[in-house]
Formats: structure tokens, sequence, C-alpha cells
């Protein structure tokens, strides 16, 4: 499994009820903008998180996985 260590400001938080996630758009410090899905066993975690704010993730799978960095 790939992982990748990036840190960024989260430009996008959208629900998406479907899938009980959320997605996320961040941009890092190099321009590079990224996107990823949350995961249901972090939901609490997640409803914490604000727009505008720099956070440390730690990205697994082709980008699609995240953990915050603790």
């Amino acid at each position: 499994m790939k992982k990748q260590k990036i840190a960024g400001t989260i430009t996008s938080k959208e629900y998406q009820e479907k899938s009980n996630n959320y997605k996320f758009k961040i941009i890092t410090a190099e321009q590079r903008k990224v996107f990823f899905y949350s995961q249901q066993n972090y939901q609490a975690e997640v409803k914490q998180l604000e727009t505008g704010q720099k956070y440390i993730f730690f990205l697994y799978s082709n980008l699609k996985y995240w953990f915050l960095e603790k």
C-alpha cells in the first residue's frame, strides 16, 4: 500500500449521502490539488475538521483513503 504524507489546507468539505462519507479537497503549499474521501470509522474526527484550516494527512492507496497525523 502506497503511503504519502501531505500537509494542506482544506478548500471544501462535502457530505456524500449515498456513501455516508465526506469528500475533501485540499491544496498543498506547492499548489497541488488533492481530493480524497473519509472513512466511515473516522466520522467523529471528520466532523471537527474545518474548511480553511491546515492539516497533515497520511494518504494511502492512490490518494483515496486518509488518516490525520496525531
